[in-house]
């Protein structure tokens, strides 16, 4: 048996979202097309981003309903040795994305039960145990996979699934394999979808399109109605209480925070310049994860019987849009508030077409998207607020094969941030055909001498 009747498959860790999941395609998916091996494509599903985000007033039935159909949907699949087609582009991020019918009108489907099915395992792990340090060796440890002989009238499928940490894995794929062995173009992709399915643009036309993404959820800061903090991540302070939100050990910025640097930084340059979309998903997944927590929080802090019951009657969605009206004075702008589909599905075209992106050191999702979507032509500009060492932050962003790109970040220690640089940087937005023109010399109001 040669090595092209050897067929790999990817099957993403089931229950996080799809940008999660999609970094673990991008790795392996260079790792087996390098390796010689044919791509067999399993529909993706992320039952996180897609209808199962429902409206936050919709009972736990409805949502335990959908999950249980999406677990039908992936058991059937199983038992059935046959791969699923694309769900319906209304339902499902992937059909949003055009992923799953991309490779569904690509290659035909296979009878799986023809296949001597292999699970390889890949994660910090297997460096660790097998003392692997180059691609090479990988290469080697995931080719002694196969089996020395297999019946003529079977083929062999490496299954890679991703298990436990991936940071050091993943960086060392991604380093030594830039770009997709094959010329795989997802941005193409997902706009030949969107001219078979529009979806219009919410920025405004002539301006800079700036979009701005607050993760907040299940890793947010909560102030209390006592004015301390309580921190939901990273782990080492999570359920715990600081009576200043600058005492907690964490790389999170303020809400308050994000406000302060766009208003500062707009006010450098002329009024009318930016269109901006503020995408967050709320506070609504913070208080059921601190309900389900509320033992552990008690445990590390001293909150009474009164303090808990306070805490446990905020209402979400009164919590954040107190916290989140601050930026409706932003000139030019629209928030979207919460976690539903239609928001995610605005929130991704909106990056597709984006000029600069301003987000925080909590979320993965836009470094994700930027090595999934943008080559070095269609990479926006990226700012990164934060309080810590750069350094340690743009190691983890390696691991996503980010290294071609680092030039298109910005980096701002919120403690310290120097406006007037960052304005300066900006200015290539300002000099690229079809936007803002600098040369006008009425878009940047600088003191530059």
């Amino acid at each position: 048996m040669t090595k092209k009747e050897v067929y790999f498959s990817i099957e993403p860790t089931p229950g996080v979202g799809f940008t999660d999941q999609m970094s673990q395609f991008r790795t392996f998916y260079k790792l087996g097309l390098a390796s010689g091996y044919i791509y067999l494509h399993h529909p993706f599903l992320s039952p996180r981003s897609s209808m199962n985000i429902l409206p936050r007033r919709r009972s736990g039935w409805r949502r335990f309903l959908t999950s249980v159909k999406w677990v039908y949907r992936v058991a059937m699949k199983k038992i059935m040795g046959i791969a699923i087609t694309e769900s319906k582009p209304d339902q499902d991020v992937y059909g949003f994305l055009g992923f799953n019918e991309y490779f569904h009108e690509k290659h035909k489907l296979q009878d799986l039960k023809r296949f001597q099915k292999i699970t390889v395992k890949l994660g910090d792990n297997v460096l660790t145990d097998f003392n692997i340090s180059t691609l090479e060796e990988l290469q080697k440890w995931l080719a002694a996979h196969i089996p020395e002989s297999v019946p003529v009238t079977s083929k062999v499928l490496l299954k890679m699934i991703l298990s436990g940490p991936r940071e050091k894995c993943f960086k060392l794929i991604n380093s030594k394999i830039s770009n997709y062995p094959d010329g795989l173009d997802l941005r193409a992709i997902y706009f030949e979808k969107r001219r078979k399915h529009p979806w219009g643009s919410a920025f405004g036309d002539g301006k800079v399109k700036t979009l701005v993404h607050i993760r907040q959820g299940d890793t947010a800061t909560l102030e209390t109605p006592w004015n301390t903090y309580i921190s939901l991540w990273p782990k080492n302070c999570a359920f715990k209480e600081y009576s200043r939100f600058s005492d907690i050990p964490t790389d999170v910025v303020q809400i308050e925070d994000y406000h302060r640097f766009i208003k500062t930084l707009f006010s450098y340059f002329t009024e009318g310049t930016f269109s901006t979309l503020l995408f967050s998903d709320g506070f609504y997944r913070t208080f059921g994860r601190l309900k389900r927590n509320i033992r552990e929080l008690k445990r590390n802090t001293h909150l009474n019987n009164a303090s808990k019951n306070r805490l446990l009657k905020i209402d979400p969605r009164r919590y954040e849009e107190k916290k989140f009206s601050m930026f409706r004075s932003i000139e030019n702008s629209n928030l979207f508030l919460g976690e539903d589909f239609e928001k995610l599905r605005h929130l991704i075209h909106s990056f597709m077409t984006a000029d600069l992106i301003i987000a925080g050191r909590q979320q993965a999702m836009i470094p994700s998207l930027i090595a999934d979507y943008c080559d070095i032509e269609h990479t926006p500009t990226v700012i990164i607020l934060c309080r810590t060492n750069t350094i340690d932050i743009w190691e983890s962003y390696e691991a996503l094969g980010l290294c071609e790109k680092k030039d298109k970040f910005i980096f701002v220690d919120m403690r310290n941030p120097d406006y007037e640089k960052i304005a300066q940087k900006l200015i290539p937005l300002f000099t690229v055909p079809g936007q803002v023109g600098l040369e006008q010399e009425s878009s940047l109001r600088l003191v530059c001498d």
